[in-house]
């Protein structure tokens, strides 16, 4: 009989891995009911969550999903999902071969793939592979090798977010999930979940018992409610001796998860939930009134479809709520984002919290720490905290922080302390609500394109992308920005001016070659156009017209068709226009006339008697190249007005659906 590995540790360790795997089935049916996984006995998930080193407690289930309570932690069995979380010195991930075995004798393939776990308090106790990131990432790298692997968080080695994605997705999903994972719980709490040796109050009544008196089930009425379920909530909870409380819930497809490890020196408390709400704000006050950590993150992942999805500018969550929650906190360094997929995009985001008077702080972003937002401070901005003799660039969506710089004349002396003397605050928060207002007027068919010249700080970039940004190339510097901002770059695009960009430039991003587009201007050189060809082999292309307004329509298409053929011909790929306008996009009679030009070549361009669209071209965008006006708070009616005639006008131009993107 082989032996269980023993380790002996400090202390528990609460924080969870996480595994949680979509599947299809092989001949494109659905499934429902007590169909899939549901299937799977209970005497199999034993042998399974042997390989995991845990056992089951007990079990619920509802018409869609099966909760397994578990020795540590929880698993949740539906038709298509299995979600297993365990805590403390497991080994989640050695699971993995026998659960694909599974999923082949159920005729059952992998569409997606989580794993992901908060930074251990014990990481030297451990066993493999979780004894560390890199050989938990090369452990699924076997099993999945298109699996990519992700860090966010604050830098500071305690709040860091580590997940791992294998994405073989066929459609989109409307999933989501929040996990809070709290640190240093206030002992008050705690005292609810120790039990002592023994104790009458171990089991699984008594665990229900706990809900009610700990307020843990007010917490899942409330979230039923905001997610508007008509079916009843069904609860299992377990108080463990001497200590310790888990508990699972399901209502409808919605499923909870709480665990608490109430000790003082190793605290820890997780909840989780897939509710699918707009906003998780009202939950998670819910979750701190309860368990009132001293430190917290939240973690969300939401897909393409999903109602907190960030991929349109919409917070997940009020970042800035939690300093009206309990006697307040604030962030422990910025919110990180990050926009991932390889079939259809979907948003990670992870925020840290400590008390509003903590003199402790995540590592600020600029001091050379590698974070999914970026540590580096590059370009103009740099250039212009250089010239102010700032000793730190700052990144902050923290509103409290902004208006403390905003209103406040003597802003050195209050920041001092904390950043140094002076400081250049990057708004994020400011970049956010702005993109909110360019989707709110424009809507979804219209997306912006960034200079990264002129918004080189990789935070700005990141959340940029968010909104499906094209991002402008036009020197190393601008690469390194973009490269170093957690942008997954087979999500955006990066235009690359083969006039401006020098050849060592472009060798430099051969290997992106999916994201590139090489951008033309019509007096490009046949030699300059042929050794972008050689470096970007099929790259699509983007043509420039310099002069798109005042010149002949004829004479237009005649350059046009040129370069097309001339990028053609050396095997390139022509999809998209760009007009140049030497006034402001803002103007209304200037960027009608722009508008009405980029229709006629659309027109031209569908004509059956272009030889062009008879070679198979497709006019897949038109860009309008103008500068756009920013605004402050006081100028924001003004931008909305104008922005709102040119949102008519391309409306009013390019009505169609399934025409080129502008």
């Amino acid at each position: 009989m082989k032996m269980k590995e023993e380790v002996v540790s400090p202390g528990f360790e609460g924080p969870e891995k996480k595994l949680e795997v979509d599947f299809r089935t092989k001949h494109g049916g659905t499934l429902g009911g007590r169909e899939g996984f549901r299937r799977v006995t209970r005497g199999e998930w034993d042998i399974l969550l042997e390989k995991a080193q845990c056992t089951i407690v007990s079990v619920i289930s509802n018409a869609h999903c099966d909760a397994y309570l578990l020795s540590e932690s929880s698993l949740f069995v539906y038709p298509h999902k299995v979600l297993i979380k365990t805590c403390g010195t497991t080994t989640l991930l050695r699971a993995v071969p026998l659960l694909l075995d599974i999923a082949d004798r159920l005729e059952m393939q992998l569409d997606f793939l989580q794993y992901s776990r908060a930074s251990f308090k014990y990481p030297n106790k451990q066993l493999y592979p979780h004894n560390s990131f890199e050989n938990e990432v090369e452990f699924l790298d076997e099993y999945f090798p298109h699996g990519e692997s992700y860090v966010l968080g604050t830098g500071d080695g305690a709040t860091e977010w580590h997940v791992y994605i294998a994405d073989n997705a066929k459609s989109p999903s409307r999933e989501q999930s929040m996990e809070v994972f709290m640190f240093e719980l206030d002992p008050k709490a705690m005292k609810q979940f120790m039990f002592g040796t023994g104790s009458a109050r171990i089991g699984s009544e008594a665990g229900l018992d706990t809900t009610e008196s700990s307020g843990t089930k007010a917490i899942l009425d409330h979230a039923a409610r905001e997610s508007k379920c008509a079916e009843e909530l069904i609860v299992d909870a377990f108080n463990f001796d001497p200590c310790g409380f888990s508990l699972n819930a399901l209502v409808e497809d919605i499923y909870f998860t709480i665990h608490v490890t109430p000790e003082t020196h190793c605290s820890y408390v997780s909840f989780e939930c897939n509710a699918p709400v707009g906003d998780f704000t009202g939950i998670l006050g819910r979750v701190l009134d309860v368990f009132r950590p001293r430190k917290f993150a939240v973690g969300i992942l939401a897909e393409m479809g999903a109602p907190t999805s960030m991929l349109h500018v919409k917070n997940p969550l009020d970042w800035n709520a939690a300093a009206k929650f309990g006697s307040g906190y604030r962030h422990s360094g910025d919110a990180t984002f990050l926009r991932m997929g390889t079939h259809y995009d979907y948003c990670a985001s992870l925020c840290s919290y400590v008390p509003r008077n903590d003199k402790e702080t995540g590592k600020p972003v600029g001091s050379g720490q590698k974070l999914t937002t970026s540590s580096h401070c590059l370009s103009s901005l740099h250039d212009i905290a250089s010239r102010l003799n700032a000793k730190r660039i700052v990144r902050s969506s923290q509103e409290e922080l902004v208006r403390t710089v905003l209103d406040q004349r003597d802003d050195s002396m209050r920041l001092n302390p904390r950043h140094g003397k002076p400081v250049f605050l990057v708004d994020l928060s400011m970049v956010h609500r702005r993109l909110a207002l360019f989707t709110e007027v424009f809507g979804r068919n219209v997306s912006p394109r960034t200079s990264v010249e002129s918004s080189s700080d990789a935070g700005v970039v990141a959340i940029l992308a968010l909104a499906g940004s094209q991002f402008e190339v036009t020197s190393a510097m601008d690469l390194r920005t973009v490269l170093t901002s957690g942008v997954r770059t087979h999500c955006s695009d990066f235009i690359l001016d083969v006039t401006s960009v020098t050849a060592n430039t472009m060798k430099k991003v051969s290997n992106l070659s999916e994201c590139v587009v090489l951008r033309l201007p019509e007096s490009t050189s046949s030699e300059r156009i042929r050794k972008s060809a050689t470096i970007f082999p099929g790259a699509p292309v983007e043509v420039v017209l310099s002069d798109p307004i005042d010149g002949d329509l004829e004479d237009i298409t005649q350059s046009l068709s040129a370069t097309f053929q001339e990028a053609l011909e050396v095997g390139l790929r022509p999809c998209a226009i760009a007009l140049e306008l030497s006034g402001s996009c803002a103007h209304p009679d200037m960027f009608r006339k722009v508008a009405a030009r980029a229709h006629a070549l659309s027109a031209w361009m569908r004509r059956a008697s272009n030889p062009l669209r008879k070679a198979g071209v497709r006019l897949e965008w038109i860009h309008i190249d103008g500068d756009y006006p920013g605004f402050d708070a006081q100028e924001e009616e003004t931008y909305r007005a104008a922005a709102s005639v040119a949102a008519r006008t391309i409306t009013e131009y390019f009505p169609e659906v399934g025409g080129p993107r502008v």
